[in-house]
């Protein structure tokens, strides 16, 4: 019996539901433990409890918090920024 390994976990934080149901779709199809929040505080607020593996960030949120989500993942832990 092979051993079972935690999947990889990814923080979605896309407002539109049509792209996260897509994005969310396509992860856990490929195995991936998909998370998703619609806002720049929720999304902060579960990297801070449980940081993943990778941040996809929106970085249009209407909440206006994308770059102070991003900086304040920036502030736990060392990341790449891809636009």
């Amino acid at each position: 019996m092979e051993p079972r390994h935690k999947p990889i976990r990814i923080l979605l934080i896309e407002d539109e539901s049509a792209i996260a149901d897509t994005v969310v779709y396509s992860l856990d199809s490929e195995g991936f433990e998909s998370i998703w929040h619609t806002t720049g505080e929720e999304g902060l607020a579960a990297f801070k409890e449980l940081p993943p593996a990778l941040v996809i960030l929106d970085i249009g949120l209407p909440d206006a918090m994308a770059w102070i989500c991003f900086t304040g993942c920036a502030r736990f832990h060392w990341f790449q920024l891809f636009f």
